[in-house]
This record gives structure tokens, sequence and C-alpha cells, in this order.
């Protein structure tokens, strides 16, 4: 797991260098934290630790203090109207709930068996349990590949939800794969 995160540390001058130019120990542990969860998802004889780790740093850079307010990450805040996307992995109450549905045992893991949270209880989980929003984020995320069968549609679907237009006004099916290949390109991939 160290070379990801000290290639993230070496490379020169990249674009995501700009947001947050060094690395602190939460942010290497949340990268880290996301490739593991990511690799545990498969399609194809494929595995997504890469995917995973690159949704977060386009989603936070990782949990980099820019994002925060209040000690906590909460994006969308200005959309009056809007639902607020949480956390880490920027996951919204609506899709966490869906991923309550789909995999029921990431929640019985964080809140017990036979329980489901109050929209309270789960906006302060995604708020202050990195894993447990990385684990939504990326569950959200496996079952898009599952609906959508596509790579790239699936990052697009993990933005802007399964039943999109198709269309990537912000580009952040690019911004992704940018950071995806990045890793793939320095070698940052094999986490041990």
């Amino acid at each position: 797991m160290k070379v990801i995160l000290l290639c993230f540390l070496l490379l020169p001058n990249i674009s995501f260098a700009v947001d947050c130019n060094i690395l602190t120990e939460d942010q290497i542990s949340n990268l880290k934290m996301a490739y593991t969860i990511g690799q545990k998802i498969t399609f194809n004889n494929d595995h997504f630790g890469e995917t995973i780790a690159s949704i977060l740093w386009q989603e936070t850079k990782a949990g980099c203090e820019k994002y925060r307010s209040n000690g906590f990450i909460v994006g969308d805040k200005n959309r009056k109207g809007k639902p607020k996307s949480l956390g880490l992995m920027q996951v919204q109450i609506r899709a966490a709930r869906d991923v309550e549905k789909w995999y029921p045992k990431i929640f019985e893991k964080e809140f017990g068996k036979n329980y489901s949270p109050t929209n309270e209880e789960l906006l302060i989980r995604l708020l202050i349990q990195p894993e447990f929003n990385i684990s939504v984020g990326a569950a959200y995320y496996k079952k898009m590949l599952s609906i959508k069968k596509n790579w790239r549609k699936s990052i697009l679907a993990y933005n802007r939800g399964a039943g999109n237009d198709g269309k990537d006004p912000n580009n952040y099916v690019k911004r992704v794969i940018k950071w995806r290949k990045l890793i793939v390109q320095k070698n940052i991939v094999y986490l041990k």
C-alpha cells in the first residue's frame, strides 16, 4: 500500500498537487482504504481499487482540508434545495439508502443487524466514519457497474445517478480517468 502513497507524494507538478501540495496522514490513510475496499469489487475479472481511489481523489482530494467546513466534508452547500453530498466519497442520503437495500451487510456492520438508521444517524456516520463512507460509495459504484456494464458509464452514474442522460457537463469521467491513468502509469496500483 505504501507504493501508491509514495508515488502520489513524488509525482512532479501535476494538477492535483495544486489543491493539496502535501498529503496528510489522513489523506494517505483514506487512499489506502479506498484502494483496499475497491479491490474487493470485481467485474469481468477486473478489480477496481484504482477506480475507487481515483473517485475519492476527484471528490474530495482524499479528505483535503480545503474541502472541510467545521471539520466535516459536505458538498453542494450553496445549492439550495438540492440534496447534500456527504463525506469523503460525497455520498447522498438517497444513494446510501439504496446501498442499504442492495448491500445490507455494510449497514449491519456499522449499525447492527435488523436496524435501519434514521437519516440523522446516517448523515452523522457518513460524515465521521471514513471507512463506512468509502464502503457505501464503493458499493454504490459496484451497483452502477452491475447496471451499466461499462466502466466509464458506471463512473458517470456514480456522479450523476443511474438514470442520467449520458452527458457529462463537468468532465467528471475524464477527470477520474486522468487520476486512474496516472496511478497506473506511475506504477502506483499494487498496494499490498
